[in-house]
């Protein structure tokens, strides 16, 4: 008997067996991509990853629709906004923001909220099918300004979202844009902040225009001249006690962008919305965004 040709068939067979093992392996790695900081955290597998996915509560009952529109609130909530007071009020524009989007029945099926709050230390409270939000409450001081690190969060949990909704359910996603509200200057270090900056740059479309965009909005004008710098837009208020008119534009936005149509660029396959000819926007909306800066905006 030739043990040879024996030796060399088991050898070919373990190397098919790898293969296939590192092909599998491969593909599971892809659907499960885990993001640290806005960023591919390694290749381990999801269960055993540092960063799991966080979902939304109520998974698997997330928004079911084709089309999904994310809506994504950074609320400051440091010591100088609680010392204005703003923290006290903010449950109630929370509720008054809710009830823009419950007010529209497309962006109620569509919508899935999510809020992150920040000071010393970054939080996640809520996330979840805006159908499904009863209430946003418990705004206390929580200390610094760690704006980066809020921002490259929110950044980290919309690309899951739109990983999954494009690769796993293939839904229509409109443009995310991040509204961030904050009162002052940021506690987090110049090297963070352009870590911040590097990211949301790298997450980009085929036009170069970033896929993730931040509206920011503030009543001090240093903040707001530092806010330029890596925001989409940035809006000075007179007093934050107005960043409810703000809130309803964001909201309003979102509803427009429910309303939308889609069309796909067939060489890059990229989706592109445009607001439909008969949608009437609020006039709190015409007045800050113009119609047609609004189209080149999404």
């Amino acid at each position: 008997m030739d043990y040879s040709n024996l030796t060399i068939n088991y050898m070919v067979v373990r190397l098919l067996k790898y293969i296939i093992y590192q092909c599998l392996e491969r593909s599971i790695v892809m659907k499960n991509e885990v993001f640290k900081n806005g960023e591919i955290y390694g290749t381990e597998n999801v269960i055993d990853a540092e960063y799991k996915e966080i979902k939304p509560a109520n998974y698997p009952l997330a928004v079911d629709t084709n089309r999904v529109v994310l809506m994504v609130l950074v609320i400051d909530c440091s010591g100088s906004m609680s010392l204005k007071g703003i923290l006290k009020k903010m449950p109630s524009y929370m509720n008054t923001f809710i009830n823009v989007i419950n007010n529209d029945s497309e962006l109620r099926a569509q919508g899935e909220l999510l809020v992150v709050k920040y000071g010393s230390n970054v939080e996640v409270d809520t996330f979840e099918p805006v159908r499904f939000v009863e209430e946003v409450s418990d705004f206390r001081d929580m200390g610094g300004t760690s704006t980066a690190e809020a921002l490259m969060e929110a950044h980290r949990i919309v690309r899951e979202r739109i990983h999954f909704y494009h690769t796993e359910v293939l839904r229509e996603l409109p443009p995310p844009v991040i509204f961030h509200i904050s009162d002052g200057m940021t506690t987090s270090t110049p090297e963070e902040m352009a870590k911040m900056v590097d990211i949301f740059d790298k997450c980009k479309r085929s036009d170069g225009d970033r896929r993730i965009k931040i509206w920011s909005v503030s009543d001090d004008d240093e903040a707001v001249e530092e806010m330029k710098k890596y925001s989409d837009l940035t809006f000075k208020i007179s007093d934050m006690n107005t960043v409810m008119d703000m809130m309803r534009t964001y909201g309003a936005l979102n509803s427009a962008l429910s309303h939308s149509t889609m069309e796909v660029n067939p060489l890059t396959g990229e989706e592109t919305f445009h607001l439909e000819d008969d949608l009437t926007l609020p006039d709190d909306v015409e007045n800050v965004l113009p119609r047609d800066f609004l189209q080149q905006f999404i």
